[in-house]
């Protein structure tokens, strides 16, 4: 996606969200910019880049097993006239002897009728260059899970425009790798695109969440008791004994009192997003009533605002923001 951003705010934002690797490319002035970031198990070779695209070879680990691929990362200008200079130049990263090719990011390009609902009508001459391109690079689009579309501009009533202008795609080498892969369009309440994950399907592992004080607990009364409660029980034993036993006791405490009694506010932001997800797909169908929209606003609020406490209060939101989890998630 576009940034808008300096190489030094995004590596400080990048730092915020995590322990993350990164390659930045700054934007020219209050336009383009791209960010790439990985976990450090994962293995980033940047080959080439621009203002408007970041071409790499990627390294991770899948079931135990070494996989490498070339990782095309891509920002279409939002101008026809010289989205249709871009095109050309992608035709160069395709590999040779058919290794594996992973092409993504907002082209801002449809390919079909199918891909827009409202505004103007689809424009085959105006496109013909990007499904060219699709064609000479021999690629395949992997396809979505979810609502079709991953833009809106976000206006009322007929004047909304949706399209499908972010994708993925492969070439045949990739797709027979990671046959079960599938792409996800996640809804983002800040942002007019949606997040797209792709997610390497494989034996998942079941690994119990880590145990994390969150600083927005210390506001509620409850959340003392609960460190009293742990803190003041009798205990037998060497005092390093007894410190480890009550910081167990603590744990436990706030983790039933969390789920129980505050609220996860994962919990609270996945039921907020599905109620809108509800509503969008509502709008989509053009049920588009002025309730709707409404209701529709109101969702984001709350969930921006749900957010924004626990942003401000220090709380990690690791798990709201998929990166590249333990399936090996891609964020466009």
């Amino acid at each position: 996606m576009e940034t808008k951003c300096s190489v030094d705010k995004g590596v400080r934002l990048i730092k915020r969200l995590g322990d993350f690797e990164s390659f930045v490319v700054p934007s020219c002035g209050l336009s383009g910019g791209l960010w790439i970031f990985w976990e450090k198990s994962v293995v980033v070779d940047v080959l080439m880049y621009d203002f408007w695209f970041i071409h790499c070879k990627i390294a991770i680990q899948v079931n135990g097993v070494k996989e490498c691929f070339f990782l095309s990362c891509v920002y279409g200008n939002a101008k026809s006239c010289v989205r249709r200079l871009q095109w050309p130049v992608l035709t160069m990263f395709k590999p040779n002897n058919n290794e594996s090719w992973l092409l993504m990011g907002d082209f801002n390009e449809i390919t079909c009728p199918e891909e827009k609902c409202g505004g103007k009508p689809f424009n085959y001459p105006k496109v013909r260059f990007f499904l060219d391109m699709i064609d000479d690079c021999e690629l395949f689009d992997l396809g979505f899970v979810g609502s079709i579309y991953t833009w809106t501009n976000k206006q009322n009533g007929r004047h909304r425009i949706w399209e499908r202008i972010d994708r993925m795609m492969a070439n045949e080498g990739w797709r027979s790798r990671f046959s079960g892969c599938r792409v996800h369009h996640e809804l983002a309440t800040s942002s007019d695109h949606k997040f797209l994950i792709l997610k390497l399907l494989q034996d998942r592992v079941m690994i119990r969440r880590p145990f994390r004080f969150e600083i927005m607990w210390v506001q509620h009364d409850g959340c003392q008791e609960q460190i009293r409660d742990a803190f003041h029980k009798e205990l037998q034993g060497s005092p390093s004994f007894v410190l480890c036993k009550k910081l167990q006791n603590c744990k436990e405490n706030l983790r039933w009192w969390n789920k129980h009694v505050f609220g996860d506010v994962e919990h609270k932001l996945d039921c907020v997003l599905q109620r809108l997800s509800e509503i969008q797909r509502l709008i989509e169908n053009h049920n588009d009533t002025d309730d709707l929209f409404r209701v529709e606003n109101e969702l984001m609020q709350e969930h921006n605002d749900i957010s924004y406490e626990s942003k401000s209060s220090g709380e990690s939101l690791s798990g709201l923001v998929p990166i590249w989890r333990t399936e090996y998630e891609v964020l466009s």
